[in-house]
């Protein structure tokens, strides 16, 4: 069940990340962050991750963080942060 809500949680992330990307292009997006904390919410090991994301400060590493936090939790491997 873990790896099924994070497959779902991964694509509705990577899909938000192309509507972000086609709305802001290299404006800020301040609501990115926020938004981010929320995608990992729900699957296991998100505690630390959370900690992770709010010293994140460039929008391209908040992404790419993320997509590897729930692409990895997908797969049933837990991340090491």
């Amino acid at each position: 069940p873990g790896g099924e809500r994070a497959a779902i949680k991964l694509w509705a992330w990577r899909r938000y990340c192309e509507l972000a990307e086609e709305a802001y292009g290299d404006g800020r997006n301040n609501h990115l962050k926020r938004h981010a904390i929320s995608f990992t919410k729900g699957i296991a090991g998100a505690s630390k991750m959370r900690i992770r994301l709010h010293s994140t400060l460039e929008a391209k590493d908040l992404m790419h963080t993320v997509d590897e936090f729930l692409e990895t939790s997908m797969l049933g491997s837990s991340i090491i942060v």
